[in-house]
Order: C-alpha cells, then sequence, then structure tokens
C-alpha cells in the first residue's frame, strides 16, 4: 500500500515568476523537471497530479497531488522517494511560492526511503457526551483519555446539550494534560490535530472544533477533521441504509426510562434481560425491501404495553425479548444486503456493541449464513465515543 502525506494550508495570493494559470482557484509555476500533469473532478475538488524530477539521472523523484477547494482551502500530498530532503526543498522553496503560499511550515512529508518516519496526532473528540483526547504515532494509541458525563446527564434522562457543552469546556483542560502525561509526549511534537467536525450535537462539536483549531494556531500545526460515524468504522464504505429516527442505543435509553430506570439504558436492558426470557412478541419494524432502519414504531410498542401491562408486567421478559427483537430486525437487514452485495467482512461500530447478546446474536447468524465472512467487532473501549478513533481515522485519510 502507497503511503501519502497531506499539506493542510489556506491558499494566500503572492506574484511569483514564470507564473501559469491553471484554474481560477490556483496559480502555480511549475519547476524544472516536470514530466506529467494531470487534471480530474473528484467530488467538489479540483486535482492536478504532478510527477516532478531533480537531478539528469532522474532518481530523484516527487509526486505531488493538489487538491484545491473553491473556497481557497487545499490539501497538497505529496510522495518523496530517494533524496528526501533535495524535493522536500523544492517543495518548500520552490512549488508553495510559486502557487502562492507566503507560509509553508505548515508542510508535512513523507519519506518513502524512511518508512520509520512517525507522525505524531492530537485527536479530539467532543460530539455527544464523552470528552476525548488521544495521542497517536501512526496508527499507534500511545494515550486514550475520556471523561464520561453519564452523572451528570442521568437526572436529565439523555444528554442535556448546553451542559454537555459546558462539561466539556470544564473538562477539556484536564483531559488534555493527562492524554500528553500518558503519552510522555510535549505539545511541540506533535505534528497534526485532528477533531471531531460531524455529526453530533452542534453545540458540543463546536467547543471541539475551537479547541482544536485554537491548539493548531498556537502550535502551527496542521487541523484535519474527521467523521464521528466514520471513526467508529475507520473503512472505506458505501451508504446503503440508514436509521429514519432512533439508533438502536436510543431505543435501549428510551424504553429503560419507560421501564423507571436510568440512562444510559444499554447495560439496564441487558442486566434485565438476562434474568428473562423471550415471551414478550414485539412488532419487527420496517422489514421492507429497503436497508434502512427504523425503531420508533417498536418503542411505542413497548409503552403501549408496559401502560396495558400495568402491574402484571414482567419486565425481565420485556427486556429479554426486547433484545430479540432488535437483533431480528439488525439480521433481517444484513441478511438482504448478502443477497445482491458480495461481503468479506461485516463491522460492528458504535456503543450498543458493547451488548454481549446482540453481537453474539450476529456471530451466530452470520457463522451460519456463510462461515467465510470475517466479524470484527473492537474492544469495548473502543465501541463508545472516543478520540482514538478519530485519530486513526485521520490517519487513513493521510494515506
Amino acid at each position: 500500500m502507497m503511503i501519502l502525506v497531506i499539506i493542510f494550508i489556506r491558499l494566500v495570493s503572492k506574484e511569483a515568476p514564470r507564473k501559469k494559470k491553471i484554474s481560477q482557484d490556483i496559480l502555480i509555476c511549475p519547476i524544472r523537471g516536470v514530466l506529467k500533469r494531470k487534471k480530474y473532478a473528484a467530488n467538489e475538488q479540483i486535482i492536478f497530479e504532478y510527477v516532478i524530477r531533480l537531478g539528469r539521472d532522474g532518481h530523484n523523484s516527487l509526486r505531488v497531488d493538489l487538491a484545491v477547494k473553491k473556497n481557497g482551502n487545499f490539501f497538497v500530498v505529496a510522495e518523496v522517494k530517494n533524496n528526501s530532503r533535495e524535493l522536500e526543498s523544492a517543495i518548500k522553496h520552490q512549488l508553495l511560492p510559486a502557487m502562492g503560499i507566503l507560509n509553508a511550515k505548515h508542510a508535512i512529508y513523507f519519506d518513502g526511503t524512511k518508512k520509520s518516519r512517525v507522525y505524531t496526532k492530537n485527536a479530539i473528540e467532543t460530539s455527544c457526551d464523552e470528552t476525548s483526547i488521544a495521542i497517536l504515532a501512526n496508527k499507534k494509541v500511545l494515550s486514550n483519555v475520556t471523561i464520561s458525563q453519564i452523572l451528570e446527564q442521568q437526572k436529565y434522562g439523555g444528554v442535556f446539550p448546553s451542559l454537555a457543552a459546558k462539561l466539556h469546556l470544564e473538562n477539556m483542560q484536564k483531559v488534555l494534560k493527562e492524554a500528553l502525561f500518558k503519552a510522555q509526549i510535549s505539545q511541540n511534537k506533535i505534528d497534526y490535530i485532528a477533531y471531531t467536525e460531524k455529526p453530533g450535537l452542534v453545540i458540543c462539536l463546536q467547543i471541539g472544533k475551537v479547541i482544536a483549531e485554537t491548539l493548531a494556531l498556537y502550535l502551527n500545526k496542521p487541523l484535519i477533521p474527521g467523521n464521528h460515524l466514520e471513526g467508529h468504522i475507520y473503512a472505506k464504505f458505501e451508504l446503503l441504509g440508514q436509521t429514519l429516527d432512533d439508533a438502536v442505543g436510543e431505543c435501549l435509553d428510551k424504553v429503560s426510562l419507560l421501564l423507571g430506570y436510568h440512562y444510559p439504558g444499554g447495560p439496564v436492558i441487558e442486566n434485565l434481560a438476562q434474568k428473562g426470557q423471550n415471551t414478550y412478541q414485539l412488532p419487527l419494524t420496517k422489514l421492507d425491501n429497503t436497508y434502512d432502519f427504523s425503531f420508533s414504531g417498536l418503542k411505542t410498542a413497548v409503552r403501549l404495553l408496559i401502560e396495558r401491562e400495568g402491574k402484571e408486567l414482567k419486565v425481565n421478559n420485556l427486556a429479554c425479548s426486547l433484545q430479540y427483537t432488535l437483533a431480528k430486525i439488525l439480521t433481517f437487514k444484513i441478511k438482504k444486503v448478502l443477497q445482491v452485495k458480495k461481503v468479506n467482512t461485516v463491522i460492528l461500530g458504535g456503543g450498543v456493541v458493547a451488548n454481549k447478546f446482540l453481537t453474539n446474536y450476529l456471530k451466530k447468524f452470520l457463522q451460519k449464513k456463510d462461515k467465510n465472512i470475517e466479524l470484527f467487532i473492537p474492544p469495548k473501549k473502543y465501541c463508545l465515543d472516543n478520540a482514538a478513533m478519530i485519530g486513526i481515522l485521520t490517519y487513513y485519510k493521510l494515506l
């Protein structure tokens, strides 16, 4: 696998000799020895690829991809081979100035001949009610410190956004100090800053973004945003279906509250279910031809059942039946995908993966369906929201 490194810089105009206009977004002056140039579109970005040779023998080479966004922010991806110092100097002192880049201090270079080079990142996750910071060296997690707000949020029966944002501010300094201490690294050794950009509670995401921007500005380092859901997976994927209302974890949370218990509901329902039996017939919602999920009808059915049964309700049995129903809905949708897609691996992500019943049920289903399908379940400490997954995600974004 070829490893590339991304430079994240803001475009600043500057007059340069021999400049050549290639698009409205960028001015560039090719340096000596350009072998080819390729322009193609990728989403909303305009990408230019250059292969540059230095020296008469042509053994020293450099490939530079310039992905320029219309708002002036862009990535420069460069793979350096052989004489990396000469090529890095060419990037910094010839290519970038010719493009109008006044400050190239944000450059991160990968030396193709020195694969032991390690890039250290500081990752921040604040999408909901966990304040988390991780320090990683490439894919290796040096520290992953998380402070949960469960105790503070329980009295609200869920996450109260403004309180979550306030607690993120209170916890951030403590988490950052502990993460750096456990990683045995100083801030000036960080190569770039990563943070969760979306999705999540907007007011909480803003806290993480501001902290990340502040660190990047103070340390003069690149800033790389990450997607929370992609972080749970950190793999290339095609979106086939999604929930139209609640997620599985939210369904468990709300049923727990309906039964008079607390938030979060996942552990509560799992503990109750271990002492119960699957005796209640709950609706298998949205068993249609789509790959989408819907759990709001199931939640309503549980509420009506609780009201109808009253004191006769067998709480443990209801919890057990709920888990079986959720597992059947999930396996129904997975089965539909397997009928039309060639699947080699199934990845389970998110906090609800901590529920052993659901994971064991899905594992048995896949083994019965196709023994060649590999099921990947992350360690429990990485199932819940954490900054390490954002750090890993941005590592792969740099490839």
